[in-house]
């Protein structure tokens, strides 16, 4: 808690999506290219501002590279 005022982390509503979507291409190191499969995007707040993005998505079903390095 920062100044008596909790930070809150809460999962986006769809109307923020491209907001989410394009802030982390324009901040994140690597860019944005969106996301595979079943997804989740998460924003930690702090006096209403947006202060974190958090984003989860499935992992590949298929992956040549890592399924070959599995069975090392």
């Amino acid at each position: 808690m920062i100044d008596n005022h909790p930070v809150q982390v809460r999962l986006i509503v769809r109307s923020e999506r491209s907001r989410w979507n394009n802030l982390m291409e324009r901040y994140h190191y690597l860019g944005y290219r969106g996301f595979v499969g079943v997804q989740l995007r998460h924003v930690a707040t702090y006096r209403n501002q947006w202060i974190a993005l958090l984003g989860w998505s499935a992992a590949s079903l298929k992956n040549d590279h890592r399924d070959r390095w599995s069975q090392l």
